[in-house]
This record gives structure tokens, sequence and C-alpha cells, in this order.
């Protein structure tokens, strides 16, 4: 079964291993870990086990329950040596500490009390109460276990929670509290130390008021359920807000700035919840020692800065030390962010002021990993042009979290063993519609299922694209889904994705970013991509369309697909989607001539011919073949050595054949389309009957 590597008490019960979780089904099994577990690396006498397994034991119950034991030792796999020891008087479970929540729970509280500084004591009980997943022991079916030792583990939980909120408090937290304490003392009605918490929190924001009628709730309640006052720290804290205390007010640590400055959840965000799923999954245990680098990836529009926002508002609870979002414009008409100006910024999002920081970004650097240092934050760092962009705004501290959206691939990204690359795509075509559904409304949607489907088509299941026509539509109320589609299929279509007309705020200006930002070499490859007579490019092909060497070509390949501008479909093959080709093609008629995009369409069309008539004289030795040509200046035919590779070319090469003969005639060459035709005849009948 592998290795154990994680056994929980704090929640269900649960086990895993190297090979993954590890089924403790039955429930007298489930009841005999959890008694060992509690009391690890000890022993529990027979008598106890027997007790906890049996409410009324029969005479055989020591019997049973050393068959229990043999069966337990069977599902955590115990080797020779044995996790699952016999003593004389019991049995002892031996593991090592760390691998037992709970063990890590009271390490992680024991290390609080001893931090020293109030900012890492409230950091090290956030971590210890973060690895409840719900009450202890949830689901083992043993009434003893759960009133007795369970109910002790809950006291433990809710002293640290207790005092994680009062270094809360003395932070200067209080306005962030409020929610979390009236939930507490609606769970936890007669524990007066959350009624005195919520007291003082309320008061702190100014809301005295509500902290007095906070402590009327807290004393009738005590009143009522106990026939008790209250205590005197809860009288005594009512009695210093009704006159106005002014030593209430102040925290007892001078508060640092926490910045919350993640933009509004408000984007209509559709089809991501695996997506979501696992990003969350990327968030490292308590036990990592690394700092997670999370980057979103994708082309332009496809919603990475969504995903983003709404992530980071989900996770955000686990960082109190701050949220930060900063736009680095690394696809932007504005110029990229600089190191310096963005560290100035971050620096100046925690109260440093700028006066006196120093000059060299290596300095500023380390002056910002310092004001980091046992802090847990949040930074979204949205729009770099590439991984060195934000190499020198990473924090140093492990319990932050850096997340980066970028339309680059994002390779080179340091700290690799903590970090996890997200590509995103366009939606599914089900989400699609129900993006269109959040701005239309579903009765809109329904009176055209069709017209929907083309729409979401038309936009190439891009959130960016889908928006636009979506807010489009909802300020024409008169116009119909179909008009649209109409419109879109009969005119510029790119130039109808914009909002108000302005295109500025259009589906061509976000591809622009990432073109512009292209070499020249680059950008003619791209270009040349969409006006080739072809469904999908090899780099061979790529090679003969632009005229390069195959080497040159491949690394020019690479820089499209790191920019998401090319798609790679299957290994060595590649692509471009509907709207990406789109443009590119309308790149091609505005910046390289009719000579030029002939030529280029030539190139490539002499290269499938030279392929074809050559795999046709592999596959068919014995018949008579026209003759090959040598290739045009520029182009590198495919090598084929034999019949195998030769059947392998012409199988995946079949449906570019295909529309290679359609298309000769669009691209001035119609002499190809009975040549290439009569190469693929030679090479295949059936493909050669469909070309025709």
């Amino acid at each position: 079964m592998g290795t154990i590597t994680d056994l929980r008490l704090l929640g269900e019960l649960e086990v895993h291993s190297t090979a993954g979780p590890v089924n403790v089904s039955a429930g007298k099994l489930q009841v005999l870990l959890a008694a060992l577990l509690l009391r690890a690396n000890q022993t529990v006498p027979t008598d106890r086990l027997v007790a906890v397994l049996w409410e009324r034991p029969t005479v055989g119950a020591r019997a049973t329950l050393h068959v229990y034991i043999g069966r337990l030792r069977r599902v955590l796999g115990d080797g020779a040596e044995g996790v699952l020891r016999t003593r004389p008087d019991g049995y002892s479970l031996v593991i090592e500490p760390e691998l037992l929540d709970l063990c890590r729970f009271r390490r992680l509280v024991e290390q609080a009390a001893g931090a020293g500084e109030v900012r890492r004591e409230n950091e090290l009980l956030r971590r210890a109460l973060e690895l409840w997943r719900g009450p202890a022991l949830a689901g083992v079916p043993s009434v003893a276990l759960r009133h007795t030792l369970a109910a002790g583990l809950e006291e433990e939980r809710l002293r640290a929670l207790e005092r994680r909120i009062e270094t809360d408090l003395e932070l200067g937290r209080h306005g962030d509290l409020v929610a979390e304490l009236f939930g507490l003392t609606r769970d936890q009605p007669l524990r007066e130390a959350f009624h005195q918490q919520l007291m003082l929190a309320l008061y702190r924001s100014g809301r005295q008021t509500e902290a007095l009628a906070a402590y009327r709730v807290a004393r009738d309640l005590l009143v009522r359920e106990l026939g008790l006052e209250p205590g005197a720290g809860l009288s005594t804290l009512h009695q210093a807000i009704l006159r106005g205390d002014p030593l209430l007010a102040r925290p007892m640590v001078v508060a640092v700035p926490v910045p919350r400055e993640l933009p509004r959840d408000n984007a209509a965000l559709c089809g991501r919840a695996a997506e979501l799923a696992e990003l969350t999954a990327a968030l490292p245990t308590d036990r990592s020692a690394g700092m997670p680098v999370v980057a979103i990836t994708g082309p332009p529009g496809c919603g990475k800065t969504a995903l983003a926002v709404r992530w980071a508002h989900r996770v955000g609870h686990r960082f109190p030390d701050g949220h930060l979002f900063l736009d680095l414009h690394g696809y932007s008409q504005d110029p990229p962010l600089s190191a310096a100006a963005a560290l100035a910024r971050l620096l100046r999002a925690f109260g440093i002021p700028l006066d006196g920081l120093p000059e060299d970004v290596a300095e500023l650097a380390a002056r910002y990993r310092s004001v980091l240092h046992d802090r847990r934050v949040l930074l979204v760092l949205d729009n770099a042009r590439d991984a060195e962009h934000i190499r020198p705004l990473l924090p140093g501290a492990a319990g932050c979290l850096v997340v980066v959206t970028s339309r680059d691939r994002m390779r080179g990204l340091p700290v690799a063993d903590a970090a996890a690359v997200l590509p995103l795509g366009p939606l599914a075509a089900e989400a699609g519609r129900d993006l269109l559904g959040e701005v239309l409304g579903a009765a809109r949607l329904a009176e055209e299922p069709q017209a929907v489907a083309d729409l979401v088509d038309l936009c190439g299941q891009l959130p960016l694209a889908l928006r636009i026509a979506a807010a489009d539509l909802a300020g024409r109320p008169g116009v119909t889904i179909a008009a649209q589609v109409a419109a879109l299929r009969g005119g510029d279509r790119l130039g109808g994705l914009a909002l108000d007309g302005d295109p500025r705020s259009s589906v061509r200006a976000a591809f622009d970013l990432s073109y512009t930002r292209l070499a020249p070499p680059a950008r003619r490859l791209f270009r040349l991509t969409a006006i080739a007579p072809v469904r999908d490019l090899t780099t061979t092909t790529a090679a003969a369309i632009a005229g390069l060497p195959i080497a040159e070509t491949q690394r020019l390949l690479d820089i499209l697909v790191a920019a998401h501008l090319v798609q790679p479909d299957r290994p060595h093959r590649f692509g471009l989607p509907d709207l990406l080709r789109e443009y590119a093609a309308g790149r091609a008629l505005a910046e390289d001539t009719a000579a030029q995009r002939k030529a280029a369409a030539h190139r490539l069309l002499d290269c499938q011919l030279h392929s074809a008539r050559t795999a046709a004289r592999l596959l068919f030795p014995d018949r008579p073949h026209a003759p090959v040509p040598d290739p045009l200046p520029g182009v590198s035919p495919v090598p084929l050595t034999g019949a195998a590779p030769a059947k392998r070319w012409l199988a995946a090469e079949c449906g570019n054949l295909v529309t290679a003969i359609a298309e000769a005639d669009g691209h001035g060459l119609p002499e190809y389309a009975g040549l290439l035709a009569g190469a693929l005849r030679d090479c295949d009948v059936k493909a050669a009957n469909a070309a025709r």
C-alpha cells in the first residue's frame, strides 16, 4: 500500500500513503485506529481498547480484539518491524509525530506560546487551526471516544482560537473579526471569551452601540441558561465601554497596514470549476517549506485575470497580513512596469515611505523581502511579460502565495519545486452559453437556442469575445441574437466584437498587444500560418511557407507557442484558433503584398507535392509515377526513407492534402489542384476520391 505519509484525526479519520488514500471503512477498525492514534507512541492497555470497542464486552472480547489488530496491521501495510506493536499489557502505534495532524496541531500551538512576538504567534496559531477539517473523529462510530477524548480536543481547539483572536485584536485587525465573532457567539453561546472579544472588536470598529447591545445579549443568555451574571472580564469591559475608556481603542501592538487590494470579484466566471479546484490543490500543506508560485497562462481574452481574482478571493482568508494586486503591464499599451517601480508600489502598500528607499533594484528587493518576513501575504501579479519579469518581486517568506497571470508560458518559473502552471484555454460550449446567460438572462437565450450556439462558436468560446458580444446585445434589447450572428458572419467579425464600437476595447486590440511584442521574423511566420492552404502545420510545412531553415522555423514556432499565438494541437503539429487565424490573416493582408502571399502558398504546395510524390514511389515502387521535381528554393520537404515513414506521413497529411487541393485555385495556383490530386491518387485511391 506504500509508506504512510499522513494520519488525520482533526475531522474525519483519514490515512494517506505514498500510494494514495488508505481505505479504513470497517467501523471497529476506525474506532481501534482512532484510540491508538489518540495515544500515539504510548501503550494503550488492552482493557482500555476493549472498553472503547464494546459498551458491554463479551467473554471473547480480547480474542476478537487480537483479530482486529491483525486486520488493522494489514490495512496499514505493517512491515517486519511494525508500526502497530504488541506490548505486555496492550498495544502501541509507533509513528513519527509529524505524520499525525493532532501532533502537528499541538506542536504549532506550543511554538506559538513561545514565539515572543505577536505577529509570529498569530501566524503559528492560524497554521495550527487550519489543520482542523471539522469536529475531531467525525464519523468514527464510538460514543465513548467522541464524548470524552474528542470533547477534550475541541476544548484545545477553542483555546487556540481564543488566543488567535486575541492576537488579531492586538494587531489591530478588529474590523476583520466582527463577522467571525458573531458566528462564534452563536455557535458557542456560553463561552464568555467570544462575547468579550466581539464587544471589543465592535467598539474598536466605531460601533459602540452594537458593542453594548452584544453585552446585553450575552448577559440575558447567561442569566437564562445558567442563572449566573457575566464574569468579571465581561462586566469590566462593559463598564469600560460605557465610560469610553481610551485604553480600549488602542491595540497593544502598533498596527501595520494590512493592504486589501484585490479587485472586486464581479466578472461572470463560468466553466472554471475544475481549474479552481486544481489551483486550490496546488496550495502546500502546513509542512511545505516552499513558497507557492501559481501561474495562470493562456491566450489573450481567455479569462486569466478573472480566474485569478476569483481564486484569490476564495483563499484570501489564509493570508491575514495582506492581499496585493499589481498590474505589471507586460502586454499593454503602456510600457511594462519596471522592477523598481513595482517594488516601490508594493512597499508603499505596507506603509513604507518612499523617501530614503534605495534606488538599486537588488537593495529594494531585499527591503521588500524583509518587510514580508514572517507575514502571510497573497500577491497577485497580473499581466506579467515572462518569468524574468516577476523574479525580483517574489517574497522570501514560505507563508506567502504568489499568483501570476501571463500570456507567456512562463518557462523558467523560479522555485520550480513549489510552482504550478495552469494553462487556460477557451471555454466549453456549455460554459460559453452560461456566460451569455449571466449577462442576457436565461429567458432571452431560451428564445433562440440555435443562434446562441452559433454566437458561442463565432466568439471562439473565448470569454472576452463572449462578454463583449453579450454586453453589446444587453445594450440593444431590440436586436435579436440571430441578427448579431448574421452581422458577425457577414462583416468584420473582429471589428464587431468591440464594446460600443471602441476599437481599444475589442478582441482585436487584445490580440494587438501580443502581436506587437513579437520580433519581425516571428510576426511574419504568424501572419503566414493564417494564409496557409492547409488545416494545420508541421515544422517542415511552416518552414516551407516562410522559406526558412528548419532550425530557425522551430525557434520561431517556440516563440509563438510560448506567447499562446500558435497552438500545439498534437506532437509536432501546430494550428490557430479561429479568431486568431482571422486576426493573423488580416495582418497578412495589411502587411504582406499579394506576391509575397502567393509565393508563400507556392512554397507550401510545392513542399506537399514533393512529399506526396515521394511517398507514392515508396509505397508502390512497381507502379509508374510522375517524376519528383527539385523543390523550390527555401523548401526542405520531409525526408521520407521507406514505406513505413511514407505511410505515417500520408496518414497525418491526408486531410491537409485534400484541403490544399480545394484551396489551390484561391491562391492563384490552380495547377497544383490537379498535381496534388494525381499524387494523392497514386498514394491512396479512397483519399483521391475524397479529394474530388
